[in-house]
């Protein structure tokens, strides 16, 4: 048996310093908006310009998530804007089951 070795941190990307989240005193909204309101287009936008995005990231992720998941679930997805309404700048895809597995 041949043992590898690996590095102790995996690789990550650098600092935020490159996202452009507008000025530093910018007021930023959290909405609650359901998950079937969001484009596809749009969340799979956001997340190819997020460096941190994995395959877990994608909404045809999500979609298959609800899709198996959802007939016990609230959906409790939350957007980012800079204005009430705006489109959103980040997508937080949450969901509330009351079943444990």
């Amino acid at each position: 048996m041949t043992l590898l070795a690996v590095a102790s941190e995996p690789a990550c990307p650098g600092p935020a310093d490159d996202l452009d989240l507008g000025a530093a005193d910018a007021r930023l909204i959290a909405e609650r908006r359901p998950f079937s309101s969001i484009d596809p287009v749009l969340w799979d936008g956001l997340a190819a310009s997020t460096p941190w995005a994995t395959p877990f990231s994608a909404w045809a992720f999500h979609r298959a998530w609800w899709d198996a998941y959802g007939e016990n679930a609230h959906d409790e997805t939350t957007v980012v804007v800079r204005a009430p309404g705006a489109e959103p700048i980040a997508i937080i895809p949450l969901m509330h089951r009351h079943e444990v597995e």
